[in-house]
């Protein structure tokens, strides 16, 4: 007889199995989707597992019921709307009850395609997780397991969906249930506070340097984040700068370079060979396989931006190598017809006959194998796009192809050596490290906040207390951590689910200036020269945001209240967008649209956007951004200045001061060029925009600073600095006069500057800033709004008590 032993995840579950296997135990260690696995394998029931295959089967059905659809029509083409669909219909068929609860207008579509869905994929031999799990429980009660097992020690096992608790409760029936801790006690936690992102991985870093110099094992230490994509991009310089041996996350099909070339193979056959796609074409490590020589490069570069195959032969093929790569480009075949999609297959795996692994690039067996095993996904994908009936046109195969990329994960290379473990927090529950550190620990990341579905508007709750209970059951030592400020710079706040008398013990050590939070005091000018003196330090000690120091303009108490007493804010917390979401939003529609060089609509943009962001997109805001691209576009093609930075970051802009050097940081939204160099720099605005007389008054610093920071990375001449409105495309700010015609302005158009005026603009701008500072460096935080209208959403009304504000 034997024990079964149900446990989170399976990476747990094989751990605990070799140690069974080692103690010659009786103990059978399972995940939930493990058993389900290992129950159909014993019965020897056919069937096929393949999630490519159940993603490909959701386009394939929308595309045979496009014509039905009304609400779905616009989104049909949409990656975002499909996962959103795969998603459902997984929930649905786990709880048919929730179909019920699909929003009215969308119930008829949605049962249509999930008819259409299941009908496809039995057709096709494949079962999903859920249909699996329903087979399971048919399998439990004859199973040869059951008569095995003695007893079940249940354990942790995360969020269960209906059909799973359904399963575990006939597992528990007529067996004794023993539930199980991972641990005695919990573990030891340790919480500290560091000032960024970048400085949090660089202590754990440095940390994990030392134990493991002092002889600890790799395996026995781990690295856990709620959100562990952004910070990546910190982790994988900063690990390899401390040498730490580490598991790095498997990447898809599209971000390796086989994949990567492939796709952008076939996106820039749609949009005819463009320069900009013909250079990553043949970027060393990450293009297309030739070698080009420096001087076919450098034709390349000089080459004007024409378009065209032809195009292209004509100024390329006497280079050597270029004759290759342009023969090659001859062979992709675009079909102006839809053609079944097996004939769109048979026409890559032709193509692909030229693209041997071998020949790409390889410093190392381990990227070698990312080849190899890059070729294999494109295979697996070419072979499942080859089942589907469905007839594509060309740029539909070419979404298609490019959606299965980026879903293939390619399997995780298999190392002897050890290694730690860098993950998400689920995959941690469990694993018995020494010490497990959790990073990034800020509200509004975890404990997650709930979130509503925009298709059944059903409202999804996460246990995060209960998650983080057993993390700290998962190690003997747990060391948690939060960035005072996020990767932008704006201030962080710590979970909630800390102590507040922990986050005080292990906060920076700046002393806390409380006496002057009694209500009704009204500072003036701070006459204690410990606490200016401390102002200063904070100050000079940091990165400043733009934002932050626009406070100062709009009511220097906010800021005081805001930035030096670091007042906590209550956010309440709403179903409806904020107008602060709904800009981030706007912005980033705006951002990937000229990323994608206006080749994608808008609209398809903007809604992929808000369905990412799990928001209710309204008519309104389509109609708004899209008579603003409208606009806006047309002002780039008659101007000649085209978007080239987008939403492009900036540190360590310095301010001299009497009292020292401020740095200031911060993301200007976009900056057009034209082909001389010249630049043109923007802030959208979703509200007014700030006049002209305010700009040039210094009643906003953002286009001042970001002037400061342009000309510290731009060669040409700068000659327009405007906000620009996205609800009407109405432009504000100062231009050049020698070039004002240029971009669409005329005489009678506010902010045209002479040249003996523009060309002092900078130091203008420098010494306002400068102004400000010094006031803030002496202490100077009157309760003094700009306009009335400051005060109308200022969380700090209740303290200032200004007449009309609280």
């Amino acid at each position: 007889m034997s024990t079964l032993c149900l446990v989170p995840h399976q990476t747990l579950a094989q751990k605990w199995r070799q140690s069974s296997l080692r103690e010659d135990g009786e103990l059978r260690p399972f995940s939930i989707a493990g058993l389900v696995s290992s129950l159909l394998k014993d019965e020897g029931i056919p069937y096929r597992e393949n999630r490519l295959l159940e993603q490909l089967t959701i386009g394939e059905v929308i595309g045979q019921h496009q014509q039905d659809l009304t609400c779905f029509a616009p989104l049909v083409n949409f990656p975002g709307f499909m996962q959103d669909l795969h998603r459902l219909f997984g929930e649905i068929s786990a709880q048919p009850s929730l179909l019920d609860k699909v929003v009215p207008q969308y119930s008829a579509e949605i049962q249509l395609l999930y008819t259409a869905y299941y009908k496809r994929l039995l057709s096709l031999g494949v079962w999903d997780q859920t249909t699996q799990l329903r087979k399971a429980i048919d399998c439990w009660p004859s199973s040869r397991l059951r008569q095995t097992v003695n007893q079940i020690e249940l354990y942790y096992l995360g969020e269960l969906n209906s059909l799973e608790q359904e399963f575990l409760a006939l597992l528990c029936q007529d067996v004794p249930v023993v539930p199980k801790e991972f641990a005695s006690s919990a573990a030891v936690v340790s919480l500290s506070v560091a000032k960024s992102p970048e400085d949090e991985v660089r202590a754990i870093a440095k940390q994990l340097h030392a134990v493991l110099a002092a002889g600890g094992e790799p395996n026995d230490y781990a690295v856990v984040f709620p959100q562990l994509a952004i910070y990546l991009p910190i982790i994988m310089p900063v690990f390899s700068e401390y040498q730490i041996p580490w598991t790095t996350p498997t990447p898809s099909l599209a971000h390796v370079p086989i994949g990567k070339s492939i796709v952008t193979l076939l996106q820039a056959s749609l949009t005819n060979w463009p320069k900009v796609t013909l250079g990553q074409l043949t970027i060393p490590g990450w293009g297309l396989p030739f070698v080009l020589d420096q001087q076919a490069r450098r034709a390349w570069k000089l080459a004007p931006g024409v378009s065209g195959l032809a195009a292209w032969q004509e100024l390329l093929t006497a280079h050597t190598g270029w004759s290759d790569v342009l023969g090659l480009l001859q062979q992709v075949k675009r079909n102006q017809k839809p053609l079944p999609c097996s004939t769109h297959v048979a026409n890559v795996l032709q193509l692909l006959e030229t693209f041997n692994p071998h020949r790409w690039p390889a410093s190392s067996e381990q990227q070698m194998g990312t080849h190899l095993l890059a070729w294999d996904g494109i295979q697996q994908i070419c072979q499942g796009l080859s089942l589907s009936e469905q007839l594509l046109s060309y740029p539909q195969f070419v979404t298609m192809f490019q959606t299965a990329c980026s879903n293939y994960i390619l399997p995780q290379t298999r190392s002897f050596h050890q290694r730690v473990s860098v993950s998400s927090l689920e995959s941690a529950v469990g694993m018995g490290y020494k010490t497990l550190y959790i990073a990034g620990m800020i509200e509004g990341v975890f404990p997650k906040p709930a979130i509503r579905d925009w298709l059944t508007m059903e409202v999804t709750n996460t246990n995060s207390q209960k998650l983080y209970d057993q993390l700290c059951l998962s190690a003997r030592k747990v060391e948690v951590s939060y960035p005072l400020a996020d990767f932008e710079g704006k201030p962080n706040i710590a979970s909630p689910l800390f102590n507040p008398n922990d986050l005080a013990s292990k906060a920076m050590d700046v002393p806390r200036i409380s006496p002057l939070l009694q209500r009704g005091v009204q500072p003036v000018v701070l006459v204690d020269t410990s606490i200016r003196d401390l102002i200063r330090r904070l100050l000079l000690s940091r990165q400043l945001s733009v934002s932050r120091l626009n406070l100062y303009l709009d009511c220097p108490y906010r800021f005081f209240c805001s930035q030096i007493l670091q007042l906590a804010v209550d956010e309440v917390s709403d179903d409806e967008i904020t107008a602060s979401q709904e800009g981030q939003l706007l912005h980033e529609a705006l951002r990937r649209f000229w990323q994608q060089e206006a080749k994608t609509p808008i609209t398809e943009i903007l809604t992929n956007c808000y369905q990412e962001a799990g928001q209710f997109l309204t008519r309104r805001v389509v109609r708004m951004l899209t008579a603003f691209n409208q606009k806006d576009t047309k002002l780039v093609i008659n101007s000649g200045y085209r978007p080239t930075h987008l939403e492009y970051p900036f540190r360590d802009i310095k301010v001299e001061t009497d009292y020292g050097t401020v740095s200031l940081h911060g993301v200007i939204d976009r900056i057009d060029q034209n082909r001389d160099g010249n630049y043109i720099i923007y802030d959208y605005k979703l509200g007014k925009n700030p006049t002209t007389k305010e700009v040039l008054a210094g009643e906003n610093l953002q286009l001042q600073v970001y002037l400061l920071a342009a000309e510290q990375f731009l060669q040409g001449d700068v000659v327009g600095l405007s906000f620009y409105c996205i609800k009407d495309g109405a432009r504000n700010g100062v231009w050049y006069e020698d070039t004002h015609r240029d971009v669409g302005l005329t005489r009678r158009n506010a902010g045209i500057l002479p040249a003996d005026e523009w060309n002092i603009l900078q130091d203008v701008f420098m010494q306002t800033l400068q102004r400000y500072l010094h006031r803030i460096f002496a202490g100077e935080f009157p309760i003094a709004p700009r306009k009335p209208e400051v005060c109308t959403y200022c969380p700090y009304s209740s303290i200032c008590r200004k007449e009309g504000c609280g």
